[in-house]
């Protein structure tokens, strides 16, 4: 009956089902170990390498404040934004975004820090930028243009404390020249001198100095520059850089914020001095104006000899005349103004300048309509140090100065109007008085228009005073667009890039998915028998056991006293093949037919060492050779393959030999069985096995011995084992793991299934046992014939 599967009993049970064994499939990538340890250990050192020899980038941030808070009277702009007269925050915001970044506050960072001139010394791997001094300063002697124009490598190596070696590539001797003494270039002469008093400890190094073009250096900085907004933060903005020196990257950081702050002060000092200068223009004329005046009442009233008393009814009459002078003083003075501004900005064509501000208007619209024009104003400016008027931002706020100009112009024609009609309404109300008046003197009523007009002239004066004071103290006290919430600080924190625990991360994954991927690729490609898996996928015949592949080259027989795994698989081999023939009925000696589907599957070599297990306990065991075709018994134990040497062709064919006389007894002390060889390799094998002394030979060992191991030939080649299987009491089928082809399988599965071999089973060959037991069962180590 069949036994139940384990690793030291036979595998009897006919297995048909092929389900996937996840154990299976992880001991046979586990067998594979030493593939997954190179793996890992190429692409961790690759890994080790690319970082040895990347060179890593630093981050450093600021974080920002933009001022967006909108000027007193914004809410009556609010009319403007559906007509898209006025921007929002957010449109400003990316406004300053596109001014902080642009090419000429680079420039002026570059050039302030000195960025297009780089020192780089030798380092163990790669060179290493020195910053902010290098080893060795260059001094150039001439213009900036060629400094900022020109690209120029110097190499150095310092010979000593007073002389270095200047050349203009790595690879080749330079000029020798001495610290301090001006030397001629392409960019005009330069001086060389020690940037460290230690100077002495680079002798021999190389310093490398390149100079680079100063819009090269910009570009690449606004390139790498990174400004958006803070999340949740709609006016706070990050300024970020990363650099393989964190200090470089910090200064960059700060002197940026630093150059686009002084540059929103300077315009706004700008915007303070064109309005101060408009208010001194008509202090002077108003001034002059004011004198006139004075001077004629004082002609007036010395010709006239008038004095100070004036009756009741003229006293009560002049102060209603005084007050509606007064208003039409201020209206006057407000209709001068807007023909200045009108006329300022008529004059400005299709050009945007700054207006005037602050003059007071009446109408708090007009008012903000001219803030909201010079901000817009400064804003084109500043973009345009960066860009052109053809830029989309430039043209898109041309249309709304343009928009802006037109709508002032129009506001300020409406409050002219207006006003007129005002100043009209109280000229008429003045004829009133005047007429209630007129019976006054002459020279009072003259005397009262000369007070009348110094009124106003007067009022307008001081109104002027008072703007040029506010507008110096605006010039006087600028605030930046800019505060600095956060500067950019060297943390010392790590590099960025390249990133270390990703890069080693996705090495470890590549050293375990190569070896996987190929291991898998190779199982799909391999049609080879690999373990008993693949047996018992295909086979219903019973699985006797295997033998597993030894450590080293053996081809011998295993000793008495060999307790290698090898050994112990032919113990277990034995103890299996006793319970597979226990239900034997043979009386006599028992006949084991050793054969395979092709030759070179180790049957001769397990059917020897079988015999030898066989005869340990003093059992009578002799070994046959029925392999006349190919046969390799005498090589394993060292027997001539000659004509007249005697064995199983010998006797077949020669009727004069005994039967004994071709037994081989005694070949070595280790051996105690006896051997049959297969003799000369005849012409005719197949009708010699069918020879009747055949069985007469098969009778005389039965009798004379308790296990007959009988050696054939492979069954797909050749029929001489299926002539001769009727002899035999049980069939061990070799097969070779890693050998036989999957697609022969059906060879013996067809012999099982017709009983063509009497009481088969099979043995798995050569398994692989330093893999692990490949789904519980096999050794792992195996031979050859």
């Amino acid at each position: 009956m069949p036994l139940k599967e384990s690793n030291n009993t036979p595998t009897l049970a006919k297995t048909k089902e092929y389900s996937i064994n996840l154990r299976e499939a992880v001991f046979s990538y586990l067998r594979k170990w030493p593939w997954f340890i190179l793996g890992l250990i190429i692409f961790v050192s690759l890994a080790y390498v690319y970082l040895r020899y990347s060179i890593p980038q630093y981050s450093v941030y600021s974080t920002i404040l933009i001022d967006t808070e909108d000027s007193p009277g914004a809410s009556e702009l609010a009319v403007f934004q559906d007509l898209g007269y006025t921007d929002q925050a957010q449109s400003k915001i990316e406004n300053e975004i596109q001014i902080i970044r642009s090419r000429s506050i680079m420039n002026e960072v570059v050039k302030k820090l000195n960025l297009n001139v780089q020192h780089f010394s030798e380092g163990n791997v790669i060179k290493t930028e020195n910053y902010p001094e290098g080893i060795i300063k260059i001094n150039f002697l001439s213009s900036d243009s060629l400094i900022y124009k020109k690209s120029k490598t110097f190499h150095i190596k310092i010979q000593s404390k007073t002389k270095f070696e200047l050349g203009n590539t790595s690879d080749k001797p330079g000029e020798i020249h001495s610290f301090g003494k001006k030397i001629a270039t392409e960019l005009g002469d330069i001086i060389l001198t020690p940037g460290t008093p230690s100077i002495e400890n680079y002798i021999g190094k190389e310093i490398e100095i390149r100079v680079l073009p100063l819009l090269t250096v910009s570009e690449a900085y606004r390139n790498k520059i990174n400004i958006a907004l803070v999340e949740k933060s709609p006016s706070v903005l990050k300024i970020a850089l990363s650099d393989p020196v964190e200090e470089k990257a910090r200064d960059i950081v700060n002197t940026l914020i630093n150059t686009y702050n002084r540059i929103t002060v300077e315009n706004n000092k700008a915007i303070a001095s064109k309005t101060a200068s408009f208010i001194n223009d008509r202090i002077t004329l108003i001034t002059s104006d004011l004198s006139a005046v004075d001077t004629d009442a004082a002609q007036f009233k010395s010709s006239r000899g008038l004095g100070v008393d004036i009756n009741s009814q003229a006293q009560r009459m002049a102060e209603s005349n005084l007050q509606a002078n007064k208003e039409i003083a201020a209206l006057s003075t407000e209709l001068t103004i807007i023909s200045s501004v009108k006329s300022t900005i008529t004059n400005q064509g299709n050009s945007y300048q700054i207006i005037p501000g602050s003059l007071g208007f009446s109408d708090a619209s007009v008012n903000n309509i001219i803030e909201r024009y010079n901000e817009l104003v400064l804003t084109r400016n500043r973009l345009l140090e960066g860009a052109t008027e053809q830029n989309p931002n430039i043209i898109n706020l041309d249309q709304q100065l343009s928009a802006l100009k037109s709508s002032l112009l129009s506001s300020l024609s409406n409050l002219e109007q207006s006003t007129n009609i005002k100043l009209n309404s109280l000229q008429a109300q003045n004829q009133g008085y005047s007429s209630k008046i007129y019976s006054a003197p002459q020279q009072q009523q003259a005397l009262n228009e000369i007070e009348r007009q110094s009124n106003v002239k007067e009022q307008i004066y001081v109104y002027l005073l008072q703007k040029r004071e506010e507008a110096e103290i605006s010039s006087g006290v600028p605030a930046p667009n800019a505060k600095i919430i956060d500067p950019a600080i060297v943390t010392h924190s790590g590099s960025i890039s390249p990133p270390r625990n990703v890069i080693y991360g996705g090495a470890i994954i590549m050293g375990l998915f190569i070896p996987f991927l190929f291991i898998y690729i190779g199982g799909m490609l391999n049609v080879k028998v690999q373990s008993r898996e693949d047996l018992e996928k295909v086979l219903s015949t019973p699985i006797i056991g295997d033998i597993p592949r030894a450590k080293r080259r053996f081809k011998g027989l295993i000793s008495n006293n060999d307790r290698s795994p090898l050994a112990e698989s032919f113990r277990i081999l034995k103890t299996n093949l006793n319970f597979l023939m226990a239900g034997s009925q043979a009386e006599k000696g028992k006949v084991i037919f050793l054969t395979s589907t092709i030759a070179g599957e180790g049957k001769t070599f397990i059917s020897a060492n079988l015999a030898k297990i066989l005869s340990a306990p003093s059992k009578r065991v002799v070994l046959l050779g029925a392999d006349l075709r190919d046969p390799k018994l005498h090589e394993l134990f060292n027997l001539p393959q000659k004509k007249n040497t005697p064995g199983l062709t010998s006797y077949l064919t020669d009727s004069t030999l005994k039967l004994q006389d071709m037994i081989q007894k005694n070949l070595s002390k280790d051996m105690n069985f006896d051997l049959i060889p297969s003799g000369p390799i005849p012409p005719n094998p197949a009708e010699l096995l069918e020879s009747p002394k055949m069985r007469v030979l098969m009778d005389y060992l039965k009798t004379n011995y308790d296990y007959i191991i009988v050696d054939t030939a492979p069954v797909h080649l050749v029929t001489d084992t299926l002539l001769i299987s009727k002899f035999s009491d049980t069939v061990i089928y070799v097969v070779r793991a890693n050998y036989l082809d999957k697609r022969l399988l059906p060879v013996p599965e067809t012999l099982y299934k017709e009983k063509r071999l009497r009481n088969m089973a099979v043995l798995l060959n050569d398994t692989d046992y330093e893999g692990g037991y490949g789904y519980g069962y096999g050794y792992g180590y195996g031979r050859g014939d």
